[in-house]
């Protein structure tokens, strides 16, 4: 069986209230709305990356910026780093784009490009455009949130702070996927937080 590979930064979207309030389940398919808010890095197809040897990597002085974000207390503000947009395939998918010109832009890109590299990874996409997904919409109703002017207040007043690189692997013709933390600045936050964001979903839904 061929085992695929993505390698990602967990991040901690903080938004003031939930975006299940305004992206309605009906427009949703697929992963859904995403509480597990992540950068990718590098998606290796039918790959398999030692996570070990990724994490060498990962011990880059040129990634001491994420480090030392990590461990801090501080946020950045979700609309200077981002700007909201879609990728459309056989869904919609509602995302958050990585402006070109901030410091996180340049060490996603310069990592996308030395990981390609060292394991020569082909992608099946042109240019490696960093974003953070925040849900799968059913094809054709991205267009409906990127005019939402509740989302758009929602994002202006929504924070932002990278957290820990991230590996998972998963296998052809399966829909799991195992994911292991490669740093753990914080990894414990983040596993209550993504509790706490699953039963606030519940609730809403609960009360609609």
């Amino acid at each position: 069986m061929d085992t695929s590979s993505c390698i990602m930064l967990a991040c901690n979207l903080l938004t003031p209230i939930s975006l299940g309030s305004i992206i309605i389940d009906e427009d949703l398919e697929g992963e859904g709305l995403v509480l597990d808010s992540h950068i990718t890095i590098l998606y290796a197809k039918e790959q398999h990356l030692d996570k070990t040897e990724i994490l060498r990597e990962l011990e880059d002085r040129n990634l001491n910026y994420l480090k030392n974000f990590s461990i801090s207390d501080n946020y950045l503000k979700v609309t200077d780093l981002f700007e909201l947009g879609k990728f459309s395939n056989e869904s919609d998918h509602l995302v958050l784009r990585l402006k070109n010109n901030s410091e996180l832009y340049a060490k996603m890109k310069w990592l996308n490009t030395k990981l390609t590299g060292k394991y020569k990874i082909e992608s099946e996409f042109d240019e490696y455009k960093p974003h953070l997904t925040l849900a799968q919409l059913k094809l054709g109703l991205a267009d409906k949130y990127l005019g939402n002017e509740t989302l758009q207040k929602i994002l202006e007043d929504s924070m932002f702070q990278p957290e820990d690189f991230i590996i998972s692997y998963g296998i052809s013709g399966e829909d799991e996927w195992k994911i292991f933390d490669l740093t753990h600045h914080r990894s414990v936050d983040r596993f209550f937080r993504l509790r706490e964001l699953k039963q606030e979903l519940q609730d809403l839904r609960n009360n609609i």
